[in-house]
């Protein structure tokens, strides 16, 4: 601990906050939040034994800022913008672009129709998922739509419009027409309750619909028809298989399982909807906290903000201020850590996952770092730099006889490549570079 950290130590205050770790290079590294930011940030620099994981990011501070906020809610609003603008290497990043698809039922429509969507609003419609891991939203969809007959276009149905005539799928069967009110209202709304029954984990109906109709297919010699159906009931099959055996089916639950071998992690997710598992997914993580459970909070708060929360949370370690994270989340939910029975076997299984990804990616995780910011650093060394080039921007210029000029530009932020900041225009390297500087 240097002098300059020394004498900010003592001028901290006790209120609630924000936290910023630095590099001697300037570089945001890691960004916290604090009940108490003279306690908290305090305790990083005790000569006292600390995890791995969490020494590694102190041996790497040369000196810290603070953000005083009025509340808890207002610091972790804070951390989380921080954290998106700065992406310090001991945080969890999870990437925003990660948004599994939801099936949307606006009820609030005269004649609902299904949606695949990847935002959940609140909105008040009924969103079913989230689907991933082998589950593809597109083929539940296509067949719901093959067994019940409601319309799959996006045209404005309201209940005094009148289309001039039926499309194609009114003909095939596969539309009960309601733009030209073939169906009234409460039946068409029958259909949806159907639908809606399946969605939440009944699947008998619907396998009982759409195998009659394979038979009939096969009867009337419409093989291909018949064939398409019966790949549909293998997506049914597929779904049966996922149920969890005694779990009921209006049950829905989130499990997390951190596993950590006190440098790297892994948090596994597991996605319990109807009484069936939809999914697992595992993601590698590093962060800086003291406990695992607010390790497990930190990753909370960036995972949902693009999948819907289940009212009941499983977890491996106990998750600190729970009410906080409720009033973040916006829902009631029932947290448990000390899980017995058919939750316990559900942790276990998501545990398991958790440590056979670690094993076999930790080695993956240890050259990631070496070709991204090992190898920055590294750059810095050899080229005598003063600062870390965390941004890098190369350009190349191409022709054809001295017409027709382009010009490229790649950037590579903290080692690894954006593309989204790539740029490729019919102007003059001049140009391009007084955009940006």
């Amino acid at each position: 601990m240097n002098n300059k950290i020394r004498e900010k130590l003592k001028l901290l205050t006790t209120k609630p906050g924000v936290y910023i770790m630095k590099d001697i290079d300037g570089v945001v590294i890691y960004v916290g939040k604090a009940k108490n930011l003279k306690n908290r940030v305090s305790q990083y620099f005790r000569n006292s034994p600390k995890q791995s994981k969490v020494q590694a990011m102190v041996d790497n501070v040369d000196d810290f800022e603070y953000f005083i906020a009025t509340s808890e809610m207002d610091a972790l609003a804070l951390e989380s913008n921080l954290i998106k603008k700065y992406q310090p290497f001991y945080n969890i990043l999870l990437k925003d672009g990660k948004q599994f698809p939801y099936i949307k039922i606006d009820l609030k429509m005269p004649y609902p129709r299904l949606e695949i969507v990847r935002k959940v609003k609140k909105d008040g419609a009924k969103y079913f998922g989230p689907y991933f891991a082998g589950l593809d939203a597109r083929e539940i969809v296509k067949t719901i739509n093959s067994a019940f007959k409601i319309r799959s276009c996006t045209l404005k149905i309201t209940d005094t419009s009148m289309a001039k005539r039926e499309c194609l799928n009114y003909s095939m069967g596969l539309c009960s027409a309601p733009c030209t009110k073939k169906i009234s209202k409460e039946d068409y709304r029958k259909e949806i309750d159907r639908i809606i029954n399946f969605l939440n984990g009944n699947d008998d109906e619907i396998e009982k619909i759409l195998t009659q109709k394979m038979q009939n297919a096969s009867k009337n010699e419409n093989f291909e028809q018949a064939i398409i159906l019966r790949e549909r009931l293998k997506m049914i099959d597929k779904l049966k298989k996922r149920v969890v055996a005694n779990l009921p089916k209006n049950v829905d639950k989130d499990v997390f399982a951190y596993h950590f071998n006190g440098l790297s992690g892994v948090i596994c997710a597991m996605i319990v909807r109807a009484g069936k598992i939809l999914g697992v997914i595992n993601y590698p993580c590093l962060d800086a906290e003291f406990e695992e459970g607010q390790t497990l909070f930190n990753f909370l708060t960036q995972y949902y903000k693009n999948v819907l929360p289940a009212s009941e949370i499983i977890t491996s370690h106990t998750i600190p201020d729970q009410e906080l994270l409720q009033d973040f989340l916006g829902k009631k939910i029932n947290f448990i850590d000390n899980a017995h029975g058919i939750n316990k076997r559900l942790l276990e299984m998501a545990d398991e996952n958790a440590e056979d990804y670690l094993e076999k990616h930790i080695e993956k995780e240890r050259l990631k770092y070496n070709n991204t910011l090992g190898a920055v650093k590294s750059l810095k060394e050899k080229l005598n730099l003063k600062n870390m080039p965390m941004r890098m921007e190369c350009y190349d210029i191409s022709n054809i006889s001295g017409t027709n000029k382009v010009c490229s530009m790649v950037v590579f932020k903290n080692g690894e490549a954006s593309k989204k900041d790539y740029r490729s225009e019919y102007v003059s390297l001049r140009e391009v570079c007084s955009e940006h500087y």
